[in-house]
């Protein structure tokens, strides 16, 4: 932006966007580098790119995008800086790089280093396993080193790290311990809006070619390049795909966990998969098998992935579904907050209304308003809340008595109103005394809470 005069926005795609590219291009380098094959790592790379969260999540102005970015860049680096035909000096060069790409992706974004520190140690197994004691020396040093990194970096900066990822590991380990003692449980997320079945049955399409497919890699891994620590290694972590696939029927909002570590995952399960594909030379009936499978990857990656189904655009309206949710009468309530109300009142809605009324019409949202929205009469607790929360207006859409919410709640972060909601919660605005409708668009409604007492 200083650099340009660009506004944040376009800014921000040019980032996320050359980051995105940066990570994809690095990781094809070091498929290739790994595999002395171009093939093996077009194809390896073309398998990373089917990943559900490839096309949209891990592209986004968001620090996980730029974090895998310099994930890739730091293991290419220290596969250079381990090579033993490389020049000294290049050699100092590469090892400068792993560690400034190593301590970069430390501060990015926490998972990603863990994923680097426990990507890197592997290879160190790896190389013990092959008794390799030149690559083991060099590749334990890197593991410590970026371990004292993430140790440093959370101690001295970040130690709030640890409350915030203990709720999420808790859960997994009780998850995982109930799924042992024979018992599974689901996720705790409501959906008002099944999956459709066609998405349901490629993404159980691609988990079984995938799981299939995985032990083709590792015979031919074995054959070729068990001497070779990263091979070995690439054909390991392949083997984390078993139970990732698994989370969602052992814990809580196990879908969102596994997709998140898919995008990891598929790293090396790209590799595994590109050499039991290349393990033979090409054929037509070969071509049109690979093909195939290509096709459905890809389409098993857009069923599994962010956005969920209900969210792609383009499609139809979805009560606040988003960027589904958002329609031309939606913005033009927003704006038209924006033009006539004084900024920063307090504005009390459903979930989309929120957002838009907070960001195009400058005004102040107030959460945890839910309970206003969701019960057929206006009570004396309701008149009371509304007066602590100082709520100036309440903005109705009667949309969400028509249609259901795709996640079971159509307010932020609460659960507990019927999806739609009934007529008679809406319509009880209209003789609560004290409210004035001061917008009506057809759909949204705005009510003007005056100082007179709002209650029955």
């Amino acid at each position: 932006m200083d650099l340009t005069g660009l506004s944040v926005f376009p800014a921000g795609l040019i980032v996320a966007g050359l980051a995105h590219l940066v990570g994809t291009t690095a990781l094809y380098a070091l498929f290739r580098m790994v595999a002395g094959s171009a093939r093996v790592a077009l194809a390896a790379i073309t398998v990373y790119a089917t990943n559900p969260h490839y096309q949209v999540f891990d592209a986004i102005f968001g620090y996980q995008t730029l974090a895998l970015a310099f994930f890739a860049l730091a293991l290419l680096a220290f596969r250079k800086a381990t090579l033993p035909a490389t020049a000294r000096d290049m050699t100092v060069l590469a090892w400068l790089l792993a560690a400034i790409f190593a301590a970069v992706t430390t501060v990015t974004h926490h998972i990603t280093s863990y994923v680097l520190l426990g990507t890197v140690a592997s290879i160190a197994a790896a190389a013990w396993l092959t008794r390799d004691r030149r690559a083991l020396v060099s590749h334990a040093a890197y593991t410590a080193g970026c371990a004292a990194l993430i140790a440093l970096w959370t101690w001295g900066v970040t130690p709030g790290t640890v409350s915030y990822l203990s709720p999420a590991v808790n859960q997994l380990t009780d998850g995982v311990r109930t799924a042992l003692a024979g018992h599974l449980s689901k996720s705790d997320t409501v959906a008002a809006l099944p999956a459709p079945a066609g998405d349901r049955a490629v993404s159980y399409l691609v988990a079984v070619l995938v799981m299939v497919a995985i032990p083709f890699g590792w015979r031919q891994i074995w054959r070729t390049q068990r001497g070779d620590a990263w091979a070995l290694a690439l054909g390991i972590g392949a083997a984390l795909y078993y139970p990732i696939v698994a989370l969602p029927f052992v814990t809580a909002d196990g879908s969102e966990l596994a997709g998140r570590l898919l995008s990891y995952v598929y790293v090396p399960v790209g590799y595994t998969l590109a050499v039991a594909l290349m393990a033979k030379p090409p054929t037509r009936r070969r071509k049109a098998a690979a093909a195939g499978a290509a096709a459905i990857l890809v389409a098993g990656g857009l069923a599994m992935g962010w956005p969920p189904w209900w969210e792609r655009l383009p499609g139809g309206y979805v009560v606040d579904g988003f960027e589904s949710g958002i329609t031309g009468e939606s913005l033009g309530a927003a704006r038209w907050a924006g033009d006539t109300l004084p900024p920063g009142q307090r504005v009390a809605a459903d979930y989309t209304n929120n957002l838009l009324f907070g960001t195009l019409g400058g005004q102040n949202p107030v959460n945890g308003m839910a309970v206003l929205f969701c019960s057929g009469t206006w009570t004396q607790a309701d008149a009371l809340l509304a007066r602590q929360q100082a709520v100036q207006y309440l903005v109705v859409d009667l949309r969400t008595s028509v249609y259901r919410a795709p996640q079971g709640s159509i307010f932020a972060d609460e659960a507990g109103c019927p999806t739609p909601l009934p007529p008679v919660n809406l319509d009880k605005f209209d003789t609560t005394p004290g409210m004035t409708r001061v917008y009506d668009s057809g759909n949204i409604i705005v009510y003007s809470l005056s100082a007179a007492a709002y209650a029955p």
